[in-house]
């Protein structure tokens, strides 16, 4: 049983409309996650969301921030 806020590669890659071999992708690039042995891996969703939004942010000019 997963904790609350915490969830696999699948639940990650749903969550986002991308494929888990992305997210394996980015687990490269330092996406935050806990490994539990050689093939179980756990994500902290809002950890992993913020990770994500900082490293693929878009400064759209004219825009209001």
């Amino acid at each position: 049983m997963l904790q609350a806020g915490k969830g696999t590669k699948k639940m990650f890659a749903d969550r986002w409309g991308i494929s888990t071999r992305t997210v394996e992708n980015m687990l490269r690039e330092g996406l935050p996650h806990i490994a539990i042995g050689n093939k179980c891996v756990r994500l902290d969703l809002i950890e992993a969301d913020e990770w994500l939004t900082r490293r693929h942010a878009t400064i759209r000019f004219g825009a209001k921030v």
